[in-house]
């Protein structure tokens, strides 16, 4: 089992305990080494956290619906018109973060900060590499992603001026004055 398994199969219910009512707590053990530790510790973090702040019960405010856009926060599944859409880690991340921040301008040093915990000072095409991504792999509801030129991207279900760059998928809706 690697250590990336290990970490990801911890699962504990707070309502768990043994036959005398004594709670169950979990025993995490680190097995990284060299570099590798640091991704480790992050991933720990997180899940502790994801832990720490679930509540009793089915959370329906993780489930988000755009259109044929579906995320499923916790079950971490995306799907488009029914269809499964398989994104990466990072990809899930920054879909998560626009659909958190929905119709809110979302800059790209602070995308890069707070998805990649990148320093926002480095010139980088990370971001929009990415978005180009995420929105191909979302198809029809890549329309929902939109740019913001000079600033960054925008999460919205109404088309507005600025929205993703021209494509077929992708129209930019422009104002008649």
């Amino acid at each position: 089992m690697s250590n990336a398994a290990s970490i990801h199969n911890v699962a504990v219910h707070p309502q768990d305990t043994t036959r005398a009512g004594v709670p169950l707590v979990p025993i995490v053990m680190i097995l990284a080494q060299g570099d590798d530790i640091d991704c480790q510790l992050r991933e720990l973090a997180r899940r502790i956290e994801g832990m720490l702040s679930r509540e009793h019960g089915p959370d329906r405010s993780t489930l988000f619906e755009a259109g044929e856009l579906r995320v499923d926060g916790r079950a971490h599944c995306v799907t488009v018109a029914g269809e499964p859409i398989r994104l990466t880690g990072l990809e899930y991340k920054l879909l998560a973060r626009f659909v958190d921040r929905k119709d809110a301008v979302q800059a790209r040093g602070d995308l890069l900060r707070e998805v990649w915990e990148l320093n926002a000072r480095n010139q980088t095409r990370t971001v929009d590499t990415h978005v180009k991504r995420l929105r191909d792999k979302l198809k029809s509801a890549g329309r929902f992603i939109q740019t913001v030129r000079g600033v960054g991207y925008r999460f919205s279900e109404t088309l507005t001026e600025g929205g993703p760059a021209p494509s077929p998928r992708h129209p930019t809706v422009t104002s008649r004055t």
